[in-house]
């Protein structure tokens, strides 16, 4: 019982509760002096939206004619707009306004003061014609894709429901389109975002994904769903419940960029939250995410998405070790990929070893450990770092029965080595503390034999006076005999 008030009071002396704090800053937060910078850059400009409506809405206009459009001007082609005697020039007019728009981002404003929204929304609600309605979509899009107070305009005729009084028809030919302005939207605001999941966009959604898998509509649906990742906190238990659904849906579609997008949302949406990595867990999707790990390309970002679950609580780490991610991990770490995925892999074993005796349990027995200890004597100084508070995580989590093998192992001498290879004070700290646990433990003879009193000695001359008298205490409490 002495033993474990002694921890305890250790733990308190390190402040805990603002180390476990530290660990959900993975995840990159939106920042409020930001937001709006972060939020265009979400948005698809209108320049990526060309190729889609040079070879999607364009019907039977000759090419050198189109190009001629560009250089066209909006009075006259609003002009022709009105004029027009039936709907083929109606369209062959709209196409020609589209194709300018999305070469020129500036001639959107232009075209907004001619009054573009005030005619082209109403005939979309007042005409069935396929081409007159996928093309004005279109040029609904790259409105959306240009400034805030374009998108304005466009809210105050109601779009967002026309949109999903579309979706409802379920023509799956329109999917893209309509996907495509709900997702610039979702990057709006907040509140945009809100008044889109009123209208039940994650079910409808779902249901558009079951009745028809195109590549090009799953894939603007995944990045719609990213974005709106970004809002979890106004997300509520029934939203999570169809956007973990939907996201396993589109998991399944075999492609990389849209799988890529898709465990990027869900990454995005549990970070910070264990309520919402209790839907990952509990639903297949988390599992299917472990399952398609064989694709190479999509190793980092399985490894992050498994890394914010990791932050969570102990039952969640659990999860993973069940369904084998220290094999994973094991997997990376022998196969030396890029660094950031390593830095991954230390994250997370730095959130295993700082969770419970069963966690620490499976870790000690697994053959990634005794590789994983390694790490800090790694050069790269962000891995290296990682890997000093994994250690440091461990030898004060784990059981004396258990810091005594370390001792065994000679880790007092590995500790020594990893004082080099440390360049942050707070790296060469967490070795300190590791180094006092298991020195703890070790016999005379044991820290006699590893001849690690120069590499103490050597930092009593360091500039930082928490390092300095950190390493004199373990000198005093340990080596005094000397």
């Amino acid at each position: 019982m002495d033993r474990v008030v002694e921890r305890k009071n250790d733990f308190q002396k390190l402040n805990v509760e603002k180390i476990s704090q530290d660990r959900h800053k993975f995840a990159v937060e939106l920042r409020k002096s930001k937001r709006k910078e972060l939020l265009q850059k979400r948005r698809a400009p209108s320049i990526l939206i060309t190729t889609l409506t040079l070879s999607d809405t364009i019907m039977d206009i000759p090419e050198p004619e189109l190009f001629k459009s560009l250089n066209l001007d909006p009075f006259t082609l609003i002009q022709a707009l009105h004029n027009s005697e039936n709907i083929s020039d109606y369209i062959v007019t709209l196409q020609k306004i589209n194709m300018q728009i999305s070469k020129s981002p500036v001639s959107i404003e232009e075209y907004i003061k001619l009054g573009l929204i005030e005619i082209a929304i109403p005939h979309i609600n007042a005409n069935d014609n396929f081409e007159l309605k996928n093309t004005a979509y279109w040029i609904i899009c790259n409105i959306a894709s240009g400034p805030s107070h374009c998108c304005e305009r466009l809210f105050e005729f109601d779009i967002i429901s026309s949109i999903f009084k579309e979706l409802e028809t379920q023509n799956s030919e329109l999917y893209e389109v309509l996907f495509w302005i709900l997702g610039n939207f979702i990057a709006e605001s907040p509140d945009i975002f809100q008044s889109i999941v009123d209208k039940n966009f994650f079910l409808i959604t779902l249901k558009c994904v079951i009745q028809s898998k195109i590549p090009k509509t799953l894939g603007i649906i995944a990045w719609s769903l990213k974005n709106a990742a970004h809002y979890d906190y106004l997300l509520e238990d029934n939203h999570l419940d169809t956007f973990t659904k939907l996201a396993f849906e589109i998991l399944e579609y075999d492609s990389l960029e849209i799988r890529r997008l898709i465990i990027e949302s869900m990454t995005i949406l549990i970070r910070k939250d264990n309520e919402k990595i209790d839907f990952v867990i509990h639903s297949q999707f988390l599992y299917r995410s472990i399952e398609v790990w064989y694709i190479k390309p999509l190793h980092y970002h399985i490894l992050k998405l498994c890394t914010n679950v990791c932050s969570g609580k102990n039952v969640h780490i659990q999860v993973l070790i069940d369904l084998g991610y220290l094999n994973l991990l094991e997997e990376v770490l022998r196969s030396k990929p890029n660094e950031d995925e390593i830095f991954l892999v230390f994250y997370s074993l730095s959130n295993i070893a700082a969770g419970g005796l069963t966690q620490l349990s499976a870790l000690e027995k697994h053959t990634i450990f005794d590789l994983s200890l390694d790490g800090i004597i790694c050069q790269n100084e962000k891995i290296q770092s990682e890997a000093a508070y994994y250690v440091m995580n461990y030898t004060m989590q784990s059981t004396r029965e258990a810091i005594e093998e370390l001792a065994m192992k000679h880790f007092l001498k590995k500790i020594a080595n990893g004082f080099g290879f440390a360049k942050s004070n707070d790296a060469i700290m967490n070795l300190l503390r590791a180094y006092d646990k298991v020195a703890r433990v070790a016999d005379k003879s044991t820290l006699l034999a590893e001849d690690c009193i120069n590499a103490l000695n050597s930092l009593q001359k360091h500039k930082n006076s928490e390092i300095y008298r950190k390493s004199d205490e373990i000198l005093e409490k340990y080596y005094s005999f000397l």
